[in-house]
């Protein structure tokens, strides 16, 4: 999952899109559950109901960056992959089970 305005998301979405649609992505969620300096701020825009031009989505897209949501996000996915790979009995995995498990949560776009 990346959140910079220049990729897209691990779901394939524009995140400048998101953001401008004030989707609460992980990212942005980790962000502001975090508390940090821009918290509140992001919490405001994203509960506003104004329209966000350009110059809004670039602001919260580097609250997001500054606030560590990518970071937040990625480890959130770590998590879940481990949990996910436990669960497998250890004969059934392979490489054809990790590879595009791995590829799934580490992808950039």
């Amino acid at each position: 999952m990346d959140i910079s305005a220049r990729r897209r998301t691990g779901s394939g979405h524009r995140a400048t899109n998101l953001l401008a649609r004030r989707k609460r992505s992980l990212p942005a969620i980790a962000a502001i559950e975090a508390g940090g300096p821009d918290a509140a701020e992001l919490t405001r825009c994203y509960d506003s109901d104004e329209p966000l031009d350009s110059g809004a989505v670039a602001r919260l897209t580097t609250m997001l960056d500054d606030e560590s949501g990518h970071d937040a996000a990625m480890e959130q996915a770590e998590r879940y992959l481990s949990q996910a790979i436990d669960a497998v009995p250890a004969e059934q995995i392979s490489e054809d089970l990790l590879a595009p498990a791995h590829a799934a949560t580490h992808r950039e776009l």
